[in-house]
C-alpha cells in the first residue's frame, strides 16, 4: 500500500493541486486517478478507522495527503460517495495525536 501511495497517489495529487491553467487535461486525468484510488480504498475498508485490518503507520502516513486533497477541492471531495473514507479522515484528523501535532507554536 505504501508503494502505491508514493508511486501513484502522491504524483497524481501533486499534478491535481499544482496544475497550471493550461494543463486542464492533466488535472482532469489526475482527478480521475485520485478518485479511482480512493474508491478502491473505500471499498476495501472494514469501517474500523483503518485502511488495513487494524490501524497502522499506513493510516498515519496517508492522513496528510488525503487532508491536502480535501483542502484543495473540498466541494468535489465532499461530494464523493466514499462514506468509509470520509469517516476515516474525520476520525484521524480529529484524533488527539493529530491535533497535538498540528498545533501552531
Amino acid at each position: 500500500m505504501q508503494k502505491r501511495i508514493t508511486s501513484n497517489f502522491v504524483p497524481a495529487l501533486n499534478t491535481f493541486k499544482y496544475a497550471f491553467s493550461d494543463q486542464a487535461k492533466e488535472k482532469e486525468k489526475a482527478r480521475e486517478e485520485l478518485e479511482s484510488f480512493l474508491r478502491e480504498i473505500d471499498l476495501g475498508m472494514a469501517g474500523n478507522h483503518s485502511i488495513l485490518e487494524t490501524p497502522s503507520w499506513i493510516d498515519v502516513s496517508f492522513v496528510p495527503f488525503l487532508r491536502q486533497l480535501r483542502i484543495s477541492e473540498p466541494l468535489w471531495f465532499d461530494a464523493l460517495h466514499l462514506n468509509k473514507l470520509h469517516l476515516w479522515l474525520e476520525h484521524w484528523i480529529g484524533s488527539e495525536e493529530f491535533v497535538e501535532i498540528m498545533k501552531k507554536l
